[in-house]
């Protein structure tokens, strides 16, 4: 999806084909910088992926990253007048994906009568990578603690997975 034109953008949008962003893939290969803001423009679905074929990590924070260091390279070299947000970036991970599988009426974000998918994190984990500061608990704390996780945490972190409202980490002695 990296040279895609706007009229092949359009087609993209009146068929109801998906894109999977894979910025680890795209950066390891060198076959260019997906412009998320072009795509997002023409109303194309599009989720983060981790295509480790081509890339060197399976990590979803990974891709968060690079996505973000991606839409911030397009802005250095005046492609496009704003960067893609961290929350913008969240939302490909997480509901975009989810869009672009069209699974996002069964999964994808925390609304009533979808299946429970989360993580529980703990910014201050044995060995974690991060740093809370005091003015860190002034104003919303959840979205500056979740903001450090994204840049900078990793599994150290999470404490526990649920897929489809059933805890799957730390694992169950029954399984």
């Amino acid at each position: 999806g990296c040279y895609l034109s706007a009229e092949e953008l359009n087609v993209f949008h009146e068929r109801g084909a998906s894109i999977a962003h894979c910025p680890n893939s795209n950066l390891s290969l060198s076959s260019g910088f997906l412009n998320v803001l072009e795509v997002l423009k023409h109303e194309v679905k599009i989720g983060l992926g981790t295509d480790v074929a081509g890339g060197y990590s399976y990590s979803m924070l990974d891709a968060i990253r690079r996505a973000v260091m991606v839409s911030n390279i397009l802005l250095i070299n005046k492609v496009n007048e704003k960067s893609l947000t961290l929350k913008e970036v969240f939302r490909l991970a997480t509901l975009g994906g989810s869009q672009a599988l069209g699974l996002d009426g069964e999964i994808g974000n925390f609304e009533v009568g979808k299946e429970f998918d989360a993580i529980l994190i703990n910014p201050k984990a044995s060995d974690s990578p991060i740093d809370l500061f005091y003015g860190d608990f002034f104003g919303d704390i959840s979205e500056a603690v979740i903001q450090k996780f994204l840049y900078l945490g990793d599994d150290r972190n999470i404490e526990e997975v649920y897929v489809g409202g059933k805890q799957v980490v730390p694992f169950s002695s029954s399984v």
